[in-house]
């Protein structure tokens, strides 16, 4: 991906396609439920006891951190699906050949976020797609 070629903005979603927030807060535990990642999963993705793993309002700083990161991720593809919540989440279980023949659920839970949203973003420049759902964040 050349970095002159997308625009340093376009690395967060513009919208809330997939209504990952309540009340302006992001909803941690659907993120987390979305790309089917355990509380197993988020513990060895972020090295915290799995009994530290929570979702309130105590979440541990960097399972709030990551999740974010993976909202995003998720926001940016739920925009091409037009906030299609079932198909996004389809596309997150779905070995695909340009990762590898590796879901994109699985690079996130081996802590290649940063890969698979590059991987996001250059297909977005190449294909011309954005976000498209009218829906504010």
């Amino acid at each position: 991906m050349n970095i002159e070629a997308v625009n340093i903005l376009d690395t967060v979603a513009k919208r809330d396609h997939l209504k990952l927030r309540v009340d302006s807060k992001l909803n941690y535990k659907k993120i987390a439920d979305m790309v089917e990642l355990s509380k197993p999963d988020l513990s060895g993705m972020i090295d915290i006891k799995i009994a530290r793993i929570r979702f309130d309002k105590q979440i541990p700083r960097p399972l709030r951190k990551r999740l974010e990161e993976i909202g995003n991720i998720l926001n940016l593809v739920g925009g091409y699906f037009d906030g299609d919540v079932y198909r996004t989440a389809l596309w997150f279980s779905t070995k695909n050949p340009g990762l590898g023949n590796i879901s994109p659920r699985n690079m996130i839970r081996m802590n290649r976020h940063n890969n698979l949203r590059n991987f996001i973003l250059a297909a977005r420049e190449e294909h011309g797609w954005e976000d498209n759902n009218n829906q504010e964040t």
